[in-house]
């Protein structure tokens, strides 16, 4: 019989010899698609890299800070960086979820040289951080959880506690709307720089659920002396406006949201008609097609959306007019009202009532109850206040960057590059299995190449890549979106992204240099500086002339390469160069004020955090029921 010992053994060594292979050959793996990362640098990716390291030449320090006053009209800038956490804590009886938002704030003087950083300690009536606690019964939990995975088989709390992550959006909500505040607030001289840690286009993409009342339950919410509908969701989702970028733009993917922009530009009210052949030889001159064309994809597109088309007026194909049925300027109005009011309510009056609406019973649909707000209202909200913020940026003449530190995506080495060269912007080249990811590519690349140094970055890529990609189809390239209904594409020329580093050291007496990581950047892009940039290039998944396609044609912003003049990039990168000090070992190469936000939010999460561990004494004492669970756990042996 073998002994215990010699079993123990076995296990063990058992568990080193399969950790030494698989070690071995995650090694021999990332060693081969290292070097192919390095070939493809250099038969190609070297002409989309940007170099910043120039910064200290007095020229161009002198150009850049004349771009910044004739943009900004100040050569000192006051900046927000924002950051946020997120926790949910289950008790016996309740879920507790709790979301803060935290905001840094400070000025960036170009008068010296190098450029000065002040930070500023707010004032008594300036609040930028925002705390929601959100304390929800366990019989209420399927309002806020997964209500897509509620069918699941699920046989215990923890189960639906597992799918409850309204945390997450929540704290979402909290940084938008500390952003849209800070972007509207009248503080002297006015903030002109917010750094976001999150992707605002990501967060555009992923906050989209749908129109129907199925999808949101705010719509019936009271505002004002009517109730929100279905119409104005669908108004709310054609936002942002810019008439320089041609947003919304005209794609196959909701045609009509271009429409309902041109409504609200030409004053029309509701009843009158919009004559919409002009509106068609406009956009068809701007897309290199015949108005003919033009109305055929619009015909297409037409009977694919008809019942959204038909909630917003009525389109007369014989005479080619539309009648809108409401006013969509005063919708957005109210939509936006909706946004400020719940916010207002949530985190600065901290009434957590403002989560909780009546609709109707869904097992008694002639009686009503109130509910909880699910995550797709909270997301609904979100979508709202990006839009608006977006919008006050373009008014204000604010950037907004966001600062993304880890992401695992391939946008920029397999979508945007293999949509490039299908368009045969870029020649097509052979190209091996690269790393698994865009930052490991060019981290290696960075790692490797010496004349790289920092600050550098990649060229800006429109953030409608996100969404579209290359795919074989019956052994022929096409290009198409991503995700399950294949029609759904990022709003062009809105966000620009682009990978950068803003910390490498090589010393001769090291082989390897130190370095922190690469980081994604999203950029809103500016008619000011962008207008051009987003002109000349043409995306389609049209096959010949008399195929309209599903996603129509898409005009992207267009960073070609490292020759190409960016302004908008470059003032970005000098703002990021100059906020990144490097202090702080565990935050190289990122961005001072995002990591002292950082440290804001997770100061304030801590303090929330105890706070609700000590009310777990206030429900053990006054408990409503008690899993079997619950009651052995508490007793000591």
């Amino acid at each position: 019989m073998p002994q215990k010992g010699s079993i123990i053994s076995a296990i063990f060594g058992g568990y080193r010899s399969a950790l030494d292979l698989s070690q071995k050959r995650y090694t021999n793996l990332y060693t081969e698609r290292a070097a192919n990362a390095i070939a493809f640098y250099n038969d190609f990716l070297k002409n989309l890299i940007v170099k910043f390291d120039h910064f200290q030449e007095a020229s161009l320090r002198r150009k850049i800070h004349s771009e910044v006053e004739s943009f900004f009209g100040r050569d000192e800038i006051q900046f927000v960086a924002i950051d946020g956490t997120c926790k949910k804590d289950p008790f016996t009886d309740f879920m507790v979820f709790s979301s803060v938002a935290y905001g840094v704030r400070g000025e960036i003087s170009l008068q010296g040289n190098p450029p000065t950083i002040k930070y500023k300690r707010r004032g008594m009536d300036e609040d930028i951080s925002f705390v929601a606690y959100v304390p929800v019964p366990f019989a209420e939990i399927e309002d806020v959880a997964n209500s897509e995975r509620l069918e699941d088989f699920l046989v215990t709390d923890q189960d639906k506690v597992d799918l409850s992550n309204i945390q997450s959006t929540l704290m979402q909500l909290a940084e938008v709307y500390l952003a849209y505040e800070i972007s509207r607030s009248t503080f002297s001289n006015g903030v002109r720089l917010i750094l976001m840690d999150h992707s605002p286009s990501s967060i555009l993409a992923s906050v989209e659920v749908g129109t129907s009342k199925e999808k949101i339950g705010l719509l019936g919410y009271q505002v004002g002396q009517r109730k929100l509908e279905e119409r104005d969701a669908i108004v709310v989702y054609a936002h942002p406006f810019n008439e320089e970028l041609g947003l919304p733009s005209t794609k196959q993917f909701r045609m009509y949201n271009a429409l309902v922009a041109e409504v609200v530009k030409q004053r029309i009210r509701t009843g009158r008609q919009l004559d919409m052949n002009d509106f068609a030889q406009r956009d068809a001159a701007r897309k290199n097609i015949t108005v003919d064309e033009w109305f055929d994809e619009w015909k297409v597109h037409y009977e694919r959306n008809q019942p959204a088309i038909n909630k917003l007026g009525k389109y007369d194909s014989q005479n080619r007019t539309f009648t809108p049925s409401f006013d969509y300027d005063y919708s957005w109005r109210d939509s936006v009202r909706l946004f400020e009011d719940i916010c207002y309510q949530l985190f600065k009056k901290k009434e957590q009532e403002a989560l909780i609406y009546e609709t109707e019973d869904p097992d008694a649909p002639s009686r009503t109850r109130k509910r909880w707000m699910s995550p797709n209202d909270i997301k609904f909200l979100v979508s709202i206040g990006l839009r608006a913020l977006i919008e006050e940026c373009w008014d204000k003449r604010v950037m907004l960057l966001g600062i993304v530190k880890d992401s695992q995506s391939r946008y920029f080495t397999r979508n945007y590059y293999g949509v490039m060269c299908h368009t045969e912007v870029y020649e097509s080249i052979d190209v091996k299995p690269l790393p698994w990811t865009d930052r490991i590519v060019l981290e290696d690349i960075a790692y490797t190449v010496p004349e790289i140094t920092a600050p550098w970055s990649t060229t800006e890529f429109d953030s409608c890549f996100m969404t579209l990609h290359l795919d074989q189809v019956q052994g022929s390239n096409e290009i198409k979106p991503m995700g399950v209904r294949g029609d759904i594409v990022n709003q062009e020329r809105l966000f620009a992204r682009s990978l950068g580093q803003f910390f490498l050291r090589r010393r001769h007496d090291k082989a390897s240099p130190l370095m922190g990581h690469v980081i994604f950047i999203d950029r809103l892009l500016h008619p000011h500086w962008d207008a051009d940039l987003c002109k000349g290039i043409t995306v389609t998944d049209k096959t010949d002339e008399n195929d309209i396609g599903n996603i129509g044609i898409i005009q992207p912003f267009l960073h070609k390469d490292n020759t190409v003049d960016n302004p908008g990039q470059r003032i970005a990168m000098y703002f990021l160069d100059t906020l990144t000090r490097n202090l702080f070992p565990e935050a190289i190469g990122h961005p001072d004020p995002l990591h002292k936000a950082d440290w804001g939010a997770k100061t304030v999460g801590r303090k929330v955090a105890q706070i609700i561990a000590d009310s777990a004494i206030y429900f053990m004492a006054n408990p409503l029921s008690k899993t079997l669970r619950s009651i052995r756990d508490t007793i000591k042996r």
